[in-house]
């Protein structure tokens, strides 16, 4: 071997590396895991310092660390939220209620009562047209009664449209029941001064005009009558809406106020914090209130409905079975006939519908009956709305007692002369009959409108109530908490 090669492996041995440095430098693999290793400590560095910045928005919070003061802070805010949710969902319970409870006493109720007056006026202003009619010029009087029965609906339908509010469906109905008495009330008009100055066609013009009444004004009105009274009861659907969310907002309350309860009696070891407990004494307090206020206002909206509303619309019923048989006598009274539409009126509604019935109730003076006006006065409260029931079927007999004799004359010369000049005396018991059975209808919207106003009273009265126990619970829930924070500073 030469100088040279053994220079040239001697400084080839002193490049070489030896030990573990040699080792990764020999084997390629071991590189990534350096790169790995770095990696992982770039991560890790990262979380701390995302660590860092959350404890730094939260310091206030929490302090220095997250002891048994900050947690106690935390559950108070909670408390403070859960009470608020309380209310919110207490108040979207009962607000709705008194507002439907007040639409029903302010709207609703006035606006059937309204409706089932204008049915019986404008058959009153019928039955008064053709009495003063046939009466000549001795139907004066009854010419009288027919005009302010004309002006007492167009009054009432102007008081429904007032109560009628924002219901374009029932402004509509009435601004076409106007319209209508305004037809009726010149037909009527016309063929009174067609009598009056001697014209012997006037008889087919009080025809038109009843015939208009009859075709047009009556399923007018009877129509709106119907819309009114589905709208009374979509109010009083309202008025009752559900009331499960005041039950279930109050477990979850309490079931907070249990668990922050057993987390300070765990730490400060009481079994009881007085603050906490009156708060949940409250809110269970003020649930039980809720419930027995909406099983109150209940009663007192079916009250309203069983002794005021449904007598009501019974009493229409029987009213409208009245007004088939005037207008029977009116339409044979014009014809100078009997047709056997209004036999079978008359025969219908006195023979086996009202008359029987209303006999015996005026013979034993009980108030339990069959028939459309014993059904009407079946059941009704207090004695002065039972007088009234019995002065209406008496004044009803007195009537029906009229027009029997009448309706059993077979010749019909007879029956002609009978029906017209008996025409102001029956008109007049007609009209002694609507008079007390328009009584009984004012008694019953009374009741209706009372017990709507005791309703919505009771509910009003429980919502200051329901205002002040969150606040009031909430108070002591957190003077309950701050006692216990107080004992660590």
């Amino acid at each position: 071997m030469t100088a040279v090669e053994i220079g040239t492996e001697t400084a080839t041995a002193v490049e070489r590396p030896i030990g573990a440095a040699a080792e990764t430098a020999a084997d390629p693999v071991s590189q990534p895991t350096v790169v790995t290793r770095q990696a992982a400590r770039e991560r890790r560095e990262r979380k701390h310092q995302q660590r860092r910045v959350v404890r730094r928005v939260f310091r206030p919070l929490v302090g220095s660390g997250w002891n048994t003061p900050r947690r106690l802070i935390v559950f108070a805010a909670g408390v403070v939220a859960a009470f608020l949710m309380l209310g919110g969902a207490w108040s979207s319970v009962v607000d709705p209620r008194i507002q439907a409870n007040r639409e029903l006493r302010d709207r609703t109720v006035p606006l059937v009562a309204t409706a089932e007056w204008l049915t019986s006026s404008v058959s009153e202003a019928d039955s008064a047209l053709t009495a003063a009619f046939l009466s000549g010029t001795a139907g004066r009087e009854e010419l009288q009664r027919y005009l302010d029965a004309i002006d007492r609906s167009a009054s009432l339908a102007s008081e429904a449209a007032r109560l009628a509010g924002n219901d374009t469906e029932l402004r509509s109905a009435v601004a076409e029941i106007n319209e209508q008495i305004g037809r009726f009330s010149g037909l009527g008009r016309a063929a009174t001064a067609r009598q009056a100055a001697g014209d012997p066609k006037s008889i087919d013009a009080l025809g038109e005009a009843s015939s208009y009444l009859r075709r047009r004004l009556s399923p007018s009105v009877n129509a709106f009558v119907k819309a009114a009274r589905q709208r009374l009861a979509l109010d009083r659907s309202d008025a009752l809406s559900a009331g499960g969310l005041v039950p279930v907002a109050s477990v979850v309350v309490v079931l907070i106020l249990l668990a922050v309860s057993a987390y300070v009696a765990r730490v400060s070891r009481r079994i009881l914090n007085p603050g906490l407990v009156a708060a949940g004494l409250i809110v269970v307090a003020t649930t039980v209130g809720a419930m027995f206020t909406f099983s109150a206002q209940e009663r007192d909206l079916n009250r309203a409905r069983d002794q005021g509303t449904e007598p009501s619309e019974r009493l229409s019923a029987a009213g409208t079975a009245a007004d088939d048989v005037q207008y029977a006598r009116n339409t044979s009274a014009i014809a100078g006939s009997l047709p056997d539409e209004s036999t079978g009126v008359l025969s219908k509604v006195i023979d086996r519908e009202i008359l029987p019935n209303d006999e015996l109730l005026v013979r034993r003076g009980e108030s339990r009956m069959g028939g459309l006006l014993g059904t009407a006065l079946d059941g009704l409260d207090g004695s002065e709305t039972r007088a009234v029931a019995s002065e209406t079927v008496r004044r009803w007999s007195r009537y029906v007692v009229l027009v029997s004799a009448t309706s059993r004359l077979a010749d019909t010369d007879q029956f002609t002369e009978r029906v017209r000049s008996n025409a102001v005396q029956e008109t007049v018991a007609f009209a002694g009959f609507t008079v007390t059975a328009d009584s009984l209808l004012d008694l019953h919207a009374a009741r209706a409108q009372t017990e709507t106003s005791s309703a919505l009273d009771r509910l009003e009265s429980y919502r200051q109530f329901m205002v002040a126990a969150p606040l009031i619970a909430m108070v002591l829930g957190l003077w309950g908490l701050q006692r216990r924070i107080g004992e660590y500073r």
